[in-house]
């Protein structure tokens, strides 16, 4: 592994959002707004961090598995927007129905990344190095299903300002 120049960019905002999240939860780390913000920010830490270290990956024995732990993460950064979000208004009482739906068909994507038909399907090989390769048939529900989550967390915002 040789540092990638196109690794630095993903790297600096990876070690951002550990230390803004780190900062934010350590003014009160019995928040939970706060607490569901450094997950949020952890989240976004392992998909950063995980992107720098395959753009600089040269063995590529090692391009499938770390895409695997990436999207590990990924997958539930749309969850934890929404968590964070319905706390940060004060419904996540009222939303813990839906939240624990989103969630579980978070855990049903996950394991589509370690078993077939897999979410990812294999990797490109590009100029800045590999890339996954979305599988349609796993990856379209995905989209789907983060569109509505994150479609419902824009009516929240929505629904709070004109309240």
């Amino acid at each position: 592994m040789k540092l990638n120049l196109y690794a630095v960019p993903p790297l600096a905002s990876a070690v951002l959002f550990l230390l803004v999240g780190g900062f934010v939860w350590l003014k009160n780390r019995k928040s939970k707004v706060n607490t569901l913000f450094l997950a949020l920010c952890l989240a976004t830490f392992v998909w950063q961090c995980s992107w720098s270290v395959l753009f600089s990956l040269t063995d590529h024995t090692w391009v499938f598995p770390l895409i695997q732990f990436t999207y590990s993460a990924i997958i539930f950064l749309p969850i934890l927007i929404y968590h964070f979000t319905a706390a940060f208004l004060g419904v996540d009482a009222r939303e813990r129905s839906r939240l624990k739906v989103a969630y579980f068909v978070g855990l049903i994507f996950l394991a589509t990344i370690y078993t077939p038909p897999y979410l990812i399907d294999g990797h490109y090989d590009y100029y800045f190095g590999p890339y996954p390769k979305a599988n349609p048939y796993v990856h379209l529900p995905y989209l789907a299903f983060l569109s509505v989550v994150l479609g419902w967390t824009t009516y929240l915002l929505a629904a709070s300002v004109f309240d």
